[in-house]
């Protein structure tokens, strides 16, 4: 289907009729990449993250800065990954200025 255009698949349990909206019957899959980049920031948070970390602010090895804001655990707006350490993410796609699409915190890399 990515071959052909598409972004990803549909998967639901064949006893289940179509509906709009989300469900637990259905599963959506999607390609995506992952890289890694530096954290040099962050952004505050709003309303429940209001004071707290809200996005983590990156820097790709081609220099490209951006922010990541989702995939943080319910702890890391108060103790977010420290400036300077390496962290992995995904991403479905870039913009394009070639921004990582929809970026997702995934871990902080081990120190080499």
């Amino acid at each position: 289907m990515v071959k052909l255009g598409g972004e990803g698949l549909v998967v639901r349990k064949i006893e289940t009729h179509y509906h709009t909206g989300r469900s637990a019957n259905d599963l959506k899959v999607k390609q995506y990449q992952d890289a890694v980049c530096n954290v040099i920031g962050y952004k505050e948070g709003k309303g429940k993250y209001s004071s707290k970390t809200g996005a983590v602010q990156c820097r790709l090895i081609s220099g490209l800065i951006f922010y990541i804001g989702s995939g943080l655990s319910e702890q890391q707006p108060n103790i977010p990954p420290e400036i300077g350490h390496v962290i992995t993410f995904k991403y479905y796609d870039l913009t394009q200025n070639d921004i990582p699409r929809f970026p997702v915190f995934l871990r902080v890399r081990p120190a080499e």
